[in-house]
């Protein structure tokens, strides 16, 4: 274990308390994981900003190109479901520790300034649920972050041991789930909530959720407005926030370690983490998307416990892999100027996190293109490589005048309680 005497030291915070961190002081790889992860995001949710998760067997035989589309979602749930939002969740805990360690010389500023992040960041996040997409996962990231407030000065051992016992939580909560008949259920308080709220908004009438995309704006706000209970009930039965906050703690830990900053003297435990990571990655999601591919875990039953026992075992050391690969190539000249190609992404992360469900709004609903339940994931790989593209393209544009994303802007503007400067040739 590197001890502190070996570390970089942190900057010391501005004369007059905490301030934003400068386009200079950016960790590059950080920017280009995170434009990784954005991509597998998207990838991972596409099949429901597209209806096909809605679809039965017939409605999916009946697309273009089924057995396609079948070998596109086996890919998915191998590669992609999951690892991604791991991924994030583990930046985002890198990120906290990167931000605590700046403050450290002030700490009495750093508790309420971090707070009022997390509160605006799980505002943005409700405004996106209800507004737009049930699926968003800001608002649930806010509320781990607030916990994740309450390890700050546990020691490195503490960390890992909670992250292991988090992580190996929803697996004993779906075991509570099956031997109890149902009766134990972390989501029903939200399921009777949503069910309430499809009465008064009227909405047992209104069809499937399929027919739901296939309306107006309408109808898909009054979709989300009960729909956002549902998403809850679901992130609880399936244990979300336990993943969530194990990887911020994880993420923690890198960040004390100070992996990033350190490559080089951080080189065999990234090897081992690449090599642990794809022998007990590529065998477990293999396993782990043929059960998905035989039904899902609603109610609860040993199929579902099986699925939730492998997820538990493979999934994170999978994305473990995918970053300790991207940072061991990051050492080599050649292989960074490739993967800066995910920076303008990961540079603007809100915003593009943002900007996908409104471009697949208006590409999958009915207030949009209405292709909802007409292509399958097969056709979907193009048009997420369309979305992504546009991501690009216009984030390199806006980082070309600006230091930051629009979401970003608004998002420090309203922590810091004052504009920031946002034009590059005003940057101090």
């Amino acid at each position: 274990m590197t001890g502190p005497e070996k570390r970089m030291p942190a900057p010391a915070p501005a004369e007059g308390g905490l301030r934003p961190v400068g386009t200079k002081e950016r960790i590059d790889l950080l920017d280009v994981l995170r434009g990784f992860a954005l991509c597998g995001i998207l990838f991972a949710n596409m099949p429901i900003f597209m209806g096909y998760a809605f679809l039965g067997d017939e409605g999916r035989a009946s697309l273009p190109f089924p057995a396609a589309d079948h070998a596109t979602t086996f890919l998915t749930h191998f590669l992609v479901e999951g690892k991604f939002y791991s991924l994030f969740s583990l930046l985002f805990g890198i990120g906290f520790s990167v931000q605590l360690l700046r403050a450290r010389h002030d700490d009495k500023s750093f508790l309420p300034y971090y707070m009022r992040r997390l509160a605006i960041l799980l505002g943005i996040g409700l405004v996106h649920l209800v507004l737009l997409w049930t699926g968003d996962i800001l608002a649930s990231y806010a509320a781990c972050g607030f916990i994740l407030l309450l390890f700050r000065r546990v020691s490195e051992r503490t960390l890992l041991t909670w992250a292991a016992v988090l992580l190996l939580l929803p697996v004993l909560q779906y075991a509570l789930v099956m031997l109890t008949g149902g009766t134990f259920h972390p989501g029903t308080p939200f399921e009777i909530a949503g069910m309430h709220a499809r009465q008064r908004l009227g909405l047992f009438d209104a069809g499937t959720r399929l027919e739901t995309m296939q309306g107006g704006y309408w109808l898909w706000l009054k979709g989300n407005a009960a729909g956002a209970f549902f998403r809850y009930s679901n992130l609880m039965y399936s244990g979300r926030f336990f993943k969530i906050l194990a990887m911020f703690l994880l993420g923690f830990y890198v960040g004390r370690r100070q992996i990033v900053q350190r490559l080089d003297a951080h080189r065999p435990l990234l090897k081992r983490l690449l090599t642990v990571g794809l022998v007990l990655g590529i065998p477990g999601n293999l396993v782990l998307a043929w059960l998905m591919e035989r039904g899902d875990d609603f109610p609860a039953s040993g199929l579902g416990l099986t699925q939730t026992v492998v997820y538990a075992l493979s999934v994170v050391p999978l994305s473990l892999a995918y970053a300790a690969a991207f940072s061991l190539a990051w050492q080599k000249p050649a292989w960074q100027k490739r993967l800066r190609v995910f920076s303008p992404l990961g540079k603007m992360a809100l915003t593009n996190y943002l900007m996908q469900t409104v471009l697949c709004l208006l590409l999958f609903n009915g207030f949009g293109l209405g292709l909802a339940g007409r292509v399958g994931p097969f056709v979907g790989v193009g048009l997420i490589g369309l979305v992504l593209a546009f991501e690009w393209a216009f984030s390199r544009w806006w980082l070309s005048r600006y230091q930051f994303g629009p979401a970003e802007w608004l998002w420090r503007s309203l922590t810091y309680g004052k504009l920031q400067r946002l034009k590059l040739a005003t940057a101090a």
